[in-house]
Order: C-alpha cells, then sequence, then structure tokens
C-alpha cells in the first residue's frame, strides 16, 4: 500500500469526487493526492485539513487503459451537456488516426477534456463515474523529479485516511515515497506514448512550486511567480485565439 497527502475540506462520510471547480481540473476530475506534504498543506489553508492517505493495492492506472475509439465517442454524444461536443467529436478524429481506434488510450481523452475546458462542475463527476465504470481507478502524475500527484477517479481504491495536524507531521513524511506505473502487458507493448502537459496542467504544478519557495515572512519566490505569470499569459493569448 502507498500512502499520499491530501489538503482539502475534511472529509465526512468518506471520501468523494467533487465537482471540479474552473481551472482546478489540471490533470483530470478527481481526488487530488500528492506526495509532497508542502504542497497539500497549501491547499488546507483557511480551515481546511491535510489527511494522509493510504492507498490499495492493484489500482488501475488510466496510463495503462485503452479502449476502442467508439466507447469514447459514444460516451461524449451521449452525456447530456456535454460541452464543446462536435469540437472534442472532431479531435478525436483526428486523434484515431494518429493513435489507432481498436485500442484508443484513454488517457488522450481525458487530457483533450483538460485542454478543452469540459471538466467544470458535474461533468467532471460524470467523466470520473465514466471511467470508473470502465474499469479505471486513478491516474499518476509526475509534477517533477522531487512530486507525484495521484487523481483518484473511484474512492474505493483509498484504504484509509487520516487527518494529520502540522504539530505531528515526521520529518520523513514531508516527502513520500513515490510510485511506479506496472508494467504494460506483454500483448499491449507498443510505444510508450509521451504526452505535454498541458498548460492548465503546467500552471497547476507552477503555482505549487510558487507556494512551496514562499518563506514564512512573505518573501521569495519571486522566480517562480515570473514563471507563473509566463505561463497564465500564455494561456491567455491560446484562449484569445480560439
Amino acid at each position: 500500500m502507498n500512502e499520499l497527502w491530501h489538503g482539502g475540506s475534511r472529509w465526512e462520510g468518506g471520501p468523494e469526487v467533487q465537482p471540479p471547480k474552473a481551472k482546478r481540473c489540471e490533470a483530470g476530475p478527481g481526488i487530488y493526492l500528492t506526495t509532497r506534504y508542502l504542497t497539500a498543506r497549501n491547499y488546507a489553508r483557511a480551515g481546511k485539513v491535510t489527511t494522509l492517505v493510504t492507498l490499495r493495492d492493484n489500482i488501475r492506472w488510466l496510463e495503462r487503459a485503452k479502449l476502442p475509439l467508439a466507447t469514447i465517442e459514444a460516451y461524449v454524444r451521449e452525456t447530456p451537456r456535454f460541452p464543446k461536443r462536435d469540437r472534442m467529436l472532431s479531435r478525436l478524429a483526428r486523434y484515431g488516426d494518429e493513435f489507432g481506434r481498436d485500442a484508443f488510450p484513454v488517457s488522450i481523452f481525458v487530457n483533450a477534456c483538460v485542454n478543452n475546458d469540459v471538466l467544470t462542475g458535474k461533468q467532471g463527476v460524470l467523466l470520473a463515474q465514466w471511467l470508473v465504470a470502465q474499469g479505471i481507478d486513478a491516474s499518476l502524475y509526475t509534477v517533477n523529479a522531487q512530486e507525484q500527484w495521484v487523481i483518484v477517479f473511484n474512492p474505493a481504491v483509498i484504504a484509509k485516511h487520516k487527518v494529520i495536524s502540522a504539530t505531528v507531521v515526521r520529518l520523513d513524511q514531508y516527502d513520500l515515497p513515490q510510485m511506479a506505473l506496472p508494467k504494460k502487458p506483454e500483448a499491449h507493448q507498443g510505444p510508450e506514448i509521451q504526452e505535454k502537459p498541458s498548460l492548465e496542467q503546467q500552471i497547476a504544478v507552477a503555482e505549487a512550486a510558487y507556494a512551496s519557495a514562499i518563506a514564512p515572512d512573505g518573501t521569495g519566490g519571486i522566480d517562480e511567480c515570473l514563471h507563473l505569470l509566463k505561463l497564465e499569459d500564455e494561456l491567455n493569448a491560446t484562449k484569445r485565439k480560439e
């Protein structure tokens, strides 16, 4: 089993996937966990808490999941009020030419949903539920060499969780061990797909780095702030072109 941190509201009655807020769904819909305590603490401000989460073994990872493209297209067509439906179907058709239609990487679809900003509110919860129905539990996202995120679609993979006060966090818990994806099954071997993180994902990483770089007296983080501002300018310029 693996341990990670969650920063946010206290879970009453168990963890659940919440409707994502605008620009807060950087790596897909789900419950966001991190190996780095300081990142979780940054999200636990204003009366929220840091929670130590233990995940079950044998998680079914998004990064190893493939489905017929027709199954994904059917979800886009049949989901009520799916935003930018025609644009997404057009993009999926192009991706099918590149990655194949019989065993299409589901991570490509989720990343396209993030890039096209279609997961705010109920749509994010619906996608997470659909992923679980397809046998996909969570996604593993590497932020940098020091940090990983796990985005949980299926709360059932959370074996246990406990709110931890900052006063009792041990030094060895500040950076928890990172995880590795299971090797691809022999029958499904193929070229590894290296996806460039979306601007939204890069901004999320930059925000976490900026928050971690700020000293208790409010100083520091200049370089991280400048990098964050540059990414936000790029995102705004991209949206103006659409």
